[in-house]
């Protein structure tokens, strides 16, 4: 039985932690970084649905969820001319603030700046959406690793 694998990468550290991890995990399970699988690890012998899900045009796209405040870390990964891995992540993954500025590391500036209360159900279905993604059919959602700096608490 699968066991897949959603990160949540949360912040300006927690997204260059996670494009760090997404880099090894590519290379090891032989995925470009256009998500394309690499003629060398066709033979089938490891798990890539743990980590990846597989589009309709055969790419292998990370289960990864990219939030941040600020869109200076998410825009180095998605662009095109600063990453190789700018097209891996899917766009529907990926939340950012409008407003952009972050919160200089006070939370409760963040949260009212960016009317938290209000937002948190536009963050959270992104989550909900992926975690659905993989529960669909016979899959088997068991890890969410958060990655973040501080805590990041989450009512489901």
């Amino acid at each position: 039985m699968p066991r897949e694998i959603i990160t949540v990468q949360v912040g300006q550290c927690g997204n260059q932690i996670g494009m760090e991890f997404w880099k090894q995990v590519c290379a090891e399970h032989g995925i470009s970084p256009e998500g394309v699988l690499e003629e060398w690890a066709t033979d089938g012998t490891d798990r890539k649905d743990v980590f990846f899900y597989q589009a309709d045009d055969e790419h292998y796209i990370p289960r990864a969820v990219l939030l941040d405040l600020e869109p200076r870390v998410i825009n180095s990964i998605t662009n095109p001319k600063e990453s190789q891995y700018s097209n891996l992540f899917n766009p529907e993954n990926i939340w950012m603030s409008k407003h952009g500025g972050g919160a200089g590391n006070i939370w409760a500036s963040g949260y009212t700046r960016e009317k938290g209360y209000t937002r948190r159900y536009l963050i959270l279905s992104t989550v909900r959406r992926t975690v659905l993604i993989a529960w669909r059919g016979s899959f088997c959602a068991t890890r969410l690793p958060v990655v973040q700096v501080l805590a990041w608490v989450a009512t489901f």
